[in-house]
């Protein structure tokens, strides 16, 4: 045993700060991140939303506008065509042939045919939608008009030229144009530039006239007003250039914005009616949509920003955005506030773990959560329930450790003084171990006879208590055969009882029958007197009663096998009853006979239990008498070897007595060895007891 394994095995108390041997991670970061997931989603979820209410609000609006412009240039191409087809019908009609191309008429002839000319122009005026005036004008000749303008007969000159006029007969098969200006009929006639948006000027099949219609620029704002959308540029551009604005659209006056735009450029040298495409003007993305006129060289133009396209969508966004603010806020904020009751209640635990981890482990985990929180406070309590006892069982264990090593301590002291004692004493006892060899020879040859007496003994004293204990086991074998009996016995007579009084009962009952039988045999006297009687009436009846005197003979058979079975059910009654009776008279023997027989096994009863208890008292008896012969057997064996062992020690001690001396010698030694390993035991229970007393149980 080495003089510090107990040391070695004492376990050190040391402090763990896991704060410094690991990153200590927020529950509330991870909360609040955990709850910031789903927002991250709300946000995903907000931008497709919003992406594809853009789409589709584009979509609507591209399709709205186009649907729109077209609109609106079927209505256009409507009205230029009403206005060429009445231009048309104007030049082809007697008065205006007899005005402008007969030169051979009479003054009356043509001043008449101007009146007609003229009138029809101002109703014209009136029934041709959207036109603002028309003025004719020919060689030779004044202009025809439907408003107020210079007379000379020779603007068709000057007006041939003009670039215009020339034109027209550069080329024979140009006969009419659209036009935003006639700078001509401005300049010269005085008509005003404000005053009409388009003018449709057609030369006559014979080249001796000039007409020019006018569109009313009101018409045109009007529908160009129809297609405008905000902050849009909604505009008709005519094939000489001029740009007719919505009066919505907010434009510098005398600024084209379409004629200057490659996308106009390209849409109107295109073959193609109508078309769309996004173009980025002035850093800005627009939808350009456009329509032509038919024939005539006029295009309805849009430029839409898309960003008024996406307008409403862009409240969605926004409204998306706030409420993804208020989900992210309110995630915080509840994160927050179950993070902070998580570690509120966390550093009231670990409070209460310093305090164990100090020593006190009286502290307990109390918290008023109701969750995983509050199951872990209980267990943790019970933890430190347990280490309290365990503590506590450790301390007394301790405290017994230290006594005994104490103990042992002054034992192993007291045994190296007895020791050396033992080795004086060794000396002494070889001087008298060889009288005792003569005395323990003779103790032997006496000790041998008397152990033959005594086996003899002990044999007849264990088949005597083996007889008693069968005797006893039969005993009580038969006390439990006759109490079995007994309560049979009684349960027989319970049963008798019961059949006794069940007889009784149905003795009752069938005189009760005999009651009813009478009754039924009343009864059936009467019915038979009653048929006997409606016989009689039947018969005095005659013909008529005879269904009568039938029912009358059925009822008379019917109480004849009544009374019969009455007599038959009277038969068995009587049997019944003296069956009962004798039934009764058998039960009341048999009960009689089984009291008897109850008697005579409470008495076997009383005489087994007085051979069971004089049994009991020899079998006490005769145990005595075998633990004494028994004890005699065993002190004679014992005695017997000890005379042989101190016969051999006797007439060995003289020769051993050399060894005995070194043997105590060495005992000495590890005594003294004994003595210093019990210091060291009684200081490392010391170390103990101071080690526990750091603990507050």
């Amino acid at each position: 045993m080495k003089k510090n394994a107990a040391k070695n095995k004492m376990p050190k108390m040391t402090n763990i700060a896991p704060e410094n041997n690991c990153r200590i991670r927020s529950l509330r970061s991870k909360l609040i991140i955990s709850y910031l997931i789903p927002v991250v989603f709300i946000v995903a979820l907000g931008s497709f939303s919003y992406n594809q209410v853009s789409r589709t609000m584009i979509r609507q609006y591209e399709q709205t506008a186009n649907d729109t412009m077209k609109a609106n240039s079927n209505y256009m191409s409507m009205v230029t065509k009403d206005i060429t087809q009445h231009v048309i019908r104007v030049v082809s009609t007697s008065d205006y042939n007899t005005y402008f191309t007969n030169m051979h008429v009479s003054d009356i002839e043509k001043n008449a045919a101007y009146r007609s000319v003229k009138v029809d122009l101002i109703n014209s005026g009136v029934t041709v939608d959207a036109l603002k005036s028309i003025v004719m004008i020919g060689k030779d000749r004044n202009p025809v008009t439907n408003i107020s303008v210079k007379m000379d007969n020779t603007y068709f000159d000057q007006y041939l030229n003009t670039e215009e006029g020339k034109k027209f007969f550069e080329d024979e098969h140009f006969h009419d144009v659209w036009l935003g200006y006639h700078t001509f009929a401005d300049d010269v006639m005085g008509l005003k530039k404000d005053g009409y948006g388009l003018a449709y000027i057609r030369k006559s099949s014979k080249g001796k006239t000039f007409v020019f219609a006018d569109i009313d620029i009101k018409f045109i704002t009007s529908l160009l007003d129809d297609m405008y959308m905000d902050g849009s540029y909604t505009a008709l551009v005519s094939s000489d250039g001029r740009e007719i604005y919505s009066t919505k659209t907010k434009v510098k006056d005398g600024k084209n914005i379409f004629t200057g735009l490659d996308c106009y450029k390209k849409a109107a040298s295109g073959k193609e009616e109508t078309g769309c495409s996004y173009e980025r003007i002035n850093g800005k993305k627009y939808l350009f949509l456009y329509h032509k006129v038919q024939k005539t060289g006029v295009m309805l133009c849009n430029l839409i920003p898309r960003e008024v396209m996406t307008s409403n969508a862009k409240s969605i966004g926004q409204a998306t955005l706030i409420l993804t603010l208020i989900a992210a806020g309110v995630a915080i904020l509840i994160g927050g506030y179950i993070s902070s009751g998580i570690g509120r209640t966390i550093k009231k635990m670990l409070k209460t773990i310093n305090q164990a981890s100090e020593g006190d482990l009286t502290a307990r985990f109390n918290t008023k959560r109701n969750d995983e929180f509050k199951i872990l406070s209980v267990r943790l309590s019970q933890m430190l329930e347990n280490m309290q006892e365990l503590i506590g069982e450790v301390s007394t264990v301790s405290a017994n450790v230290l006594d005994s090593a104490n103990y042992l301590s002054k034992t192993s002291d007291s045994m190296l003084n007895s020791s050396k004692d033992i080795s004086i004493a060794v000396n002494e006892m070889a001087i008298g171990s060889t009288k005792q060899v003569s005395d323990a020879d003779q103790c032997v040859q006496q000790m041998n006879q008397l152990s033959e007496r005594i086996n003899d003994v002990v044999i007849r004293t264990r088949d005597i208590d083996e007889i008693f204990e069968k005797t006893k086991t039969k005993v009580g074998n038969g006390i439990e055969v006759v109490n079995d009996l007994n309560e049979k016995a009684r349960a027989t007579i319970k049963a008798t009882s019961v059949i006794t009084n069940g007889i009784e009962r149905l003795e009752k009952k069938s005189a009760s029958i005999e009651e009813i039988m009478q009754v039924i045999t009343d009864i059936s006297e009467q019915t038979d007197l009653l048929s006997l009687n409606a016989s009689i009436e039947a018969a005095r009846a005659g013909d008529a009663g005879k269904g009568f005197s039938v029912v009358a003979e059925e009822i008379r058979k019917l109480a004849a096998k009544s009374m019969e079975a009455v007599n038959q059910i009277g038969e068995v009654v009587n049997s019944i009853q003296e069956e009962t009776k004798e039934t009764a008279n058998s039960a009341r023997t048999a009960e009689q006979i089984i009291s008897s027989q109850e008697e005579a096994l409470v008495n076997t009863i009383d005489a087994f239990a007085s051979i069971k208890a004089n049994v009991n008292t020899l079998v006490q008896h005769m145990s005595k008498i075998k633990e004494q012969v028994e004890a005699i057997e065993k002190e004679k064996t014992d005695t017997l070897a000890s005379i042989e062992d101190i016969s051999a020690v006797s007439e060995e001690s003289a020769a051993s007595s050399e060894e005995i001396n070194a043997t105590t010698q060495s005992q000495t030694v590890e005594m003294e060895k004994l003595s210093s390993s019990a210091d060291s035991m009684a200081k490392d229970a010391s170390l103990l007891q101071k080690a526990i007393q750091k603990f507050s149980i």
